[in-house]
């Protein structure tokens, strides 16, 4: 986040470490996160760090990587202001107008009630390498398949 800010000249408004006497507990979605996190905010080491992982919820065999595709994966339920899937085509856009290699691409599947907005925003972005396959039952052989997901 901070090299993103620096590359788009944004100034936070407030630093996780500003507020961390006022919380009871800093909640990240992979107990792997805490440590880095703790280093980056130049925090104290302490109980207030908790995980709130959101696991892929089937084993995925260990990847094979020379196997892999250049595909870019987001599995979701379609509820934008939990999910903001539209941050991540953004991303995406921006993406595809710097980069020069034309091999990768975006898979969105899920499905939810944010579906066609979303949609409709990647369609009026006039993306070239993002593609929606909607509800996926098992998604398995798409996260074997992905680099990224």
């Amino acid at each position: 986040m901070r090299i993103y800010n620096l590359m788009n000249g944004i100034k936070r408004k407030y630093d996780f470490a500003d507020v961390y006497e006022d919380v009871d507990s800093y909640a990240l979605l992979s107990p792997s996160y805490i440590r880095p996190f703790k280093r980056l905010y130049h925090l104290p080491d302490t109980d207030k760090f908790i995980a709130m992982p959101n696991p892929v919820p089937f084993n995925v065999a260990k990847p094979e990587f020379e196997k892999k595709e250049n595909i870019v994966l987001i599995i979701a339920r379609f509820e934008e202001q939990q999910k903001n899937i539209k941050g991540a085509i953004d991303i995406w856009a921006e993406y595809e107008t710097v980069s020069k290699d034309h091999s990768w691409q975006l898979v969105i599947g899920g499905y939810g009630e944010d579906y066609e907005k979303v949609l409709a925003y990647a369609k009026s972005l006039k993306l070239s390498r993002c593609t929606f396959i909607g509800k996926v039952e098992n998604p398995i052989t798409l996260y074997q398949r992905a680099s990224i997901y």
